[in-house]
């Protein structure tokens, strides 16, 4: 796979979209990544990660999903996904993993999750609830504003050179 490796994350959400979900809710699951991802889902919408329509690609979401394996290595990956949906003012749901649970404030600007119950639960209100994934984007958005943006935090910047 040219040393690229998909995490364990992703099977416990298959089993999330599964005939469960589909039978109750019509969507596509969009997967934005160099390779193609090794679950089968009848609703899988696998779309080539590209530089120049990242941000386009995202913005054509409702839901954005961080599903991480609790393991060395996700522990030190970073949330900038999560992120990233978060400033577009996508309702983010995340791996209780890692730095993760210090971005999300659980049910305010995202929703953290533990179990592939968590995963339903959360995923099933939200695709429900037009309103609710509205606020909680709106809600992210601000997070990543008042938090992590180049103005909120430029005078942490400044203070490096001095």
């Amino acid at each position: 796979m040219d040393g690229f490796s998909y995490n364990n994350g992703l099977p416990p959400l298959s089993f999330t979209c599964s005939k469960r979900t589909r039978k109750k809710f019509n969507f596509k699951f969009r997967v934005i990544s160099n390779h193609p991802p090794p679950i089968d889902l009848d609703s899988l919408e696998f779309v080539k990660w590209n530089k120049k329509t990242e941000i386009k690609d995202l913005a054509e979401i409702n839901i954005g999903v961080m599903p991480l394996e609790d393991s060395i290595w996700a522990q030190g990956k970073c949330g900038f996904k999560g992120l990233q949906y978060m400033a577009l003012q996508i309702t983010s749901v995340m791996s209780n993993v890692g730095v993760n649970t210090q971005i999300i404030d659980d049910g305010h600007n995202g929703f953290i999750f533990k179990s592939k119950e968590d995963w339903y639960r959360v995923l099933s209100s939200l695709m429900s609830d037009v309103k609710l994934r509205t606020e909680i984007g709106q809600k992210g958005k601000k997070t990543v504003e008042h938090k992590y943006s180049v103005k909120a935090n430029k005078q942490k910047y400044i203070s490096l050179f001095k």
